[in-house]
């Protein structure tokens, strides 16, 4: 729910976490929605983009984001982090190199 209300009230948040989520319209029903948890969808940055930016007529600046997901998620794939970086990514212009990464409890 993150990713949809950082991506259709960006003009409300300033930033936000995304937590084992799945990208903004990754999914348009339940069934896709499984779906996508567990095979992780894959498309290209700028589709994710695109996704991304049809979801507000919003012109300023986009909220800024922080995403947690744990490696060993078998209910929603870690795969979906990475798709989530390159949705935000792409809209911020950004390349997809993490600032920062931690691994905990190793």
């Amino acid at each position: 729910m993150a990713a949809i209300m950082l991506a259709t009230y960006p003009d409300a948040f300033a930033g936000g976490a995304i937590i084992a989520g799945l990208p903004y319209r990754a999914a348009n029903d339940l069934q896709e929605a499984f779906a996508s948890m567990f095979q992780g969808p894959n498309r290209s940055e700028q589709e994710w983009g695109n996704l991304l930016r049809s979801a507000s007529s919003h012109q300023g600046q986009w909220p800024k984001i922080s995403i947690w997901h744990g490696d060993a998620d078998s209910t929603v794939k870690p795969e979906n982090a990475t798709e989530i970086v390159k949705q935000w990514a792409n809209v911020d212009g950004l390349d997809e190199t993490a600032s920062i990464q931690a691994n905990v409890n190793e």
